[in-house]
């Protein structure tokens, strides 16, 4: 087979021609059209040998008109190879959207140097191939990524691994006309593709990291944007950790949920000045860390509603960045604000952090006291990455939205 079409290169957030690791050609000769047909199945292998595999890659083609903003097209790419002595090659059957996704689309969030330019922070799926004997090809893993996600294979370092026992079958959406959360499944895919990176997170800014939220029984946390994927996980490791929790959510219907979880109270943003945010929080001076992933909408509060010693953990941006901050109330209340993400944090800190949380979490998701919690609408293909991330933009979803990749 021979072909003049022209490689693309994949960058974080945009394309361009030329070569890389994650390159491919694409043109209308018969041979290749024969080939799209089987692209379908997880790995294929060109004339070359070279094993190829789907992923959801951003690309200005085909985009809305008169518009260049990035849009997730299905593209085939080369499948990742081991290249570590702990590495472990994941076929991925689900994976989960997360705010940084919509960024790293748009060039905003790239990945950390050496980690996959693909998109996705998390997944569920078997090991294909593995260069430690503490993973073997066939076991079910939940993984916890630096890219990659968004493909029908990812390798990771096995220290970012995950085996529950038993793994959940079942997971909770929340049926906004009934008012109550509805038990879906069977679904092991659906139920764990979106496990890593909200619970993670909830753990580490609560309780993992001293630096964070350092949480202690018996204290108030305030978090924003409660009925996310990582706000209701949130609420779920707060309750578990003895914490009081109150949350900021954008309808009644997300507070409803938030509160059937483990929440106090909750607060509805889009109907109340920013103001009388104080008074909900039980006046100032009455919380004791604040989980922040908005940003500048509320800088102006946070000062005021935590105590002397307070902690206040920001982990996005999604109100702004910019605001007036009142310094004096930090020094004067000796305040702690400090930034985090977790996808650069370095190996041996995400390692510990899942070694942790598989301690802290395990059990409880065999009981049935930790739920993953995926939306009534949120389960789409890998092929509709792009309606996925639409959904996600217009803040619609109560909790998880999951990319099936088992194609």
């Amino acid at each position: 087979m021979s072909c003049s079409a022209t490689p693309l290169r994949l960058y974080a957030g945009r394309l361009a021609t030329g070569s890389s690791a994650y390159a491919s050609s694409w043109c209308t000769c018969s041979a290749h059209k024969s080939f799209d047909k089987t692209v379908g199945r997880a790995m294929s292998t060109t004339a070359a040998g070279a094993r190829v595999m789907q992923a959801a890659v951003p690309t200005t083609e085909n985009g809305s008109a008169g518009s260049d903003a990035p849009v997730l097209r299905l593209q085939r790419v080369p499948v990742p190879e081991l290249k570590g002595p702990n590495q472990v090659l994941l076929k991925v059957l689900g994976t989960a959207v997360n705010r940084a996704d919509l960024l790293q689309k748009r060039g905003r969030y790239p990945p950390p140097p050496g980690a996959s330019e693909i998109l996705g922070l998390e997944a569920f799926g078997k090991v294909e191939a593995s260069n430690v004997d503490s993973f073997r090809p066939g076991d079910e893993v939940i993984a916890l990524l630096q890219g990659g996600g968004y493909a029908s294979y990812a390798v990771t370092d096995s220290a970012t691994l995950i085996k529950l026992d038993p793994y959940p079958e079942y997971y909770l959406s929340f049926d906004a006309s009934l008012g109550k959360f509805e038990r879906r499944g069977p679904d092991r895919v659906a139920a764990c593709a979106g496990i890593a990176e909200a619970f993670l997170t909830a753990y580490q800014l609560l309780k993992f990291d001293p630096s964070l939220g350092n949480a202690s029984p018996g204290e108030t946390v305030l978090i924003h944007a409660g009925a996310s994927g990582v706000g209701l996980a949130a609420i779920q490791t707060a309750r578990e950790l003895g914490l009081k929790v109150l949350v900021t959510a954008g309808s009644q219907a997300k507070v409803q949920a938030c509160m059937q979880l483990g929440a106090s109270r909750g607060w509805v943003y889009r109907t109340q000045p920013v103001e009388m945010l104080v008074d909900f929080c039980g006046g100032p001076e009455s919380v004791d860390i604040v989980l922040d992933c908005v940003g500048s909408s509320y800088v102006e509060i946070h000062p005021q509603v935590l105590r002397r010693h307070g902690r206040w953990v920001l982990f996005g941006t999604l109100g702004g960045t910019r605001g007036n901050l009142d310094l004096s109330q930090i020094l004067r209340k000796n305040i702690r604000l400090v930034g985090t993400t977790l996808r650069a944090r370095p190996l041996a800190y995400r390692e510990a952090l899942v070694r942790e949380w598989s301690t802290f979490a395990s059990p409880r998701f065999a009981s049935g006291v930790l739920l993953p919690v995926v939306d009534a609408n949120g389960i789409f293909p890998l092929s509709e990455s792009e309606a996925a991330h639409t959904y996600v933009e217009k803040s619609s979803n109560i909790g998880k939205v999951i990319l099936r990749v088992d194609v």
